[in-house]
């Protein structure tokens, strides 16, 4: 590709392509950006969600994800109570009971670190086998997770291929434009002027 010497706006005049048409730096093609209407793609995203949702259905599993976010969210709750309540032993009961233990057992308030923390896992020890930590529950093999269970959008459904083939099926019936498909010409996605249901024609170089 020849030296780019000469910007070109996408609105340009007549006597801008004149002068880069002259100009033997500038190579020149075209591209034209197309948006396809939702509604175009209707019967695909019928198709899509019905069967979808349906084998979803059937099979359970939406059941069992969201039974499964349902027991996830409680055991959170329960677990933090019980990290809460280990914390509050672990701080405000356990080292004060274990001081005091230990200082009435040797007589002394000095030098009695280690045997205060020996005492102190003792006594969390035995307060985790009467409460022991709630298990978290298992997350089931088929588990479809809330955007999977949410998909539907036309943007997820209508994947760039469908969008390539409607263009191209398209230019195909038309006798004036089937010459353009298979010729050098290039089709892109474009996300610049819709997600999801934008494309573009590119050109082979014209120059």
């Amino acid at each position: 590709m020849g030296r780019l010497t000469t910007f070109i706006n996408e609105k340009i005049e007549k006597r801008e392509i004149e002068e880069a048409l002259r100009s033997t730096d500038v190579k020149v093609g075209a591209e034209w950006e197309f948006k396809f209407d939702n509604n175009y793609f209707d019967d695909i995203v019928h198709e899509y969600l019905v069967q979808d949702k349906l084998d979803a259905w059937e099979n359970d599993m939406v059941d069992r994800s969201e039974m499964y976010d349902q027991e996830h969210d409680e055991w959170k709750d329960k677990h933090k109570e019980w990290e809460d309540e280990k914390n509050h032993m672990l701080n405000d009961v356990f080292y004060d009971e274990a001081t005091e233990e230990i200082i009435k057992k040797l007589g002394r308030d000095d030098d009695i670190d280690n045997e205060v923390n020996e005492l102190v896992q003792d006594k969390l020890d035995a307060w985790e086998a009467e409460n022991p930590e709630p298990d978290e529950p298992e997350q089931p093999d088929d588990y479809l997770d809330t955007w999977d269970r949410s998909r539907g959008s036309v943007d997820d459904i209508v994947t760039f291929s469908k969008r390539e083939d409607t263009l191209i099926d398209y230019m195909e019936s038309k006798p004036d434009l089937k010459k353009y498909t298979g010729s050098g010409w290039e089709i892109h996605d474009d996300a610049s002027i819709s997600e999801g249901l934008g494309i573009e024609l590119v050109s082979h170089l014209w120059k």
